[in-house]
C-alpha cells in the first residue's frame, strides 16, 4: 500500500473516475468522485473503520489509475 500512498499524492483534486488495479493490471474496483484525491485517499485512512471486503481489496491494490472528467453541464444532458 506504500506505492498507493505515493500515487495518491499525484492525484488531482478534479472530478473523475478511479480504478484500483492488482499487480496483473486487473481492475479490482472502479468508482467516481467529485474530488479524486479526496475520495481515493479516504480508502487509505482509518483502516479500522473499513469492512473486511474493502480491506481485502486494498491489500491487493498495486496501481491506481485516474481519469479526469468534466462534471459540468455536458453533452449528454441538455
Amino acid at each position: 500500500m506504500e506505492y498507493a500512498r505515493e500515487k495518491i499524492e499525484k492525484i488531482p483534486n478534479n472530478p473523475g473516475v478511479y480504478l484500483f488495479k492488482d499487480g496483473k493490471g486487473t481492475i479490482l474496483y472502479a468508482g467516481k468522485a467529485g474530488n479524486l484525491k479526496h475520495r481515493v485517499s479516504s480508502y487509505f485512512q482509518r483502516p479500522a473503520e473499513k469492512d473486511a471486503k474493502t480491506l481485502a481489496m486494498l491489500e491487493k491494490v498495486a496501481d491506481i489509475e485516474t481519469i479526469v472528467t468534466d462534471t459540468g453541464k455536458g453533452s449528454l444532458y441538455p
